[in-house]
C-alpha cells in the first residue's frame, strides 16, 4: 500500500491502460486495488479504444474494468486468477458499488 502519496518519493511511474468494448458512448472505468477500487473514468480516444493514463505506486497492481456497470476482463492483458482473499476483496468492493458481475470477455 501506499505511505503518503508523494509519487516522487515513492517511485510512481505513469502508465496507460486501454480496453476494447463492444459498444461506444459507454461509460468505462478502471478499478486499482491500491485505490480500494475505487472507479476511474476511462476515455474515448480516436483509436476507439478507452484509455486510461495514471500514476502507479512500484510493484503489481491489481484491477479491474467496468463496462456500464459490469465487470468485464480485458483478455490483452495478463491475467491473473484471483482466489481466496483477495477474491473475497474484489468481491467486495464490486458489491458494495452495486456492480453486476459478467463472463463476458472482450
Amino acid at each position: 500500500m501506499t505511505k503518503d502519496n508523494c509519487w516522487i518519493c515513492e517511485g510512481w511511474s505513469e502508465h496507460n491502460f486501454e480496453i476494447r468494448t463492444p459498444t461506444f458512448g459507454g461509460n468505462v472505468n478502471i478499478h486499482f486495488l491500491f485505490e480500494n477500487f475505487k472507479p476511474n473514468q476511462c476515455l474515448q480516444t480516436e483509436a476507439g479504444v478507452y484509455a486510461s493514463y495514471r500514476m502507479l505506486p512500484p510493484g503489481m497492481h491489481q484491477y479491474f474494468y467496468t463496462v456500464n456497470g459490469q465487470y468485464q476482463i480485458n483478455v490483452r492483458e495478463s491475467l491473473l486468477i484471483l482466489n481466496g482473499p483477495h477474491l473475497e476483496i474484489v468481491n467486495k468492493a464490486i458489491e458494495e458499488q452495486g456492480l453486476k458481475t459478467t463472463t463476458s470477455l472482450l
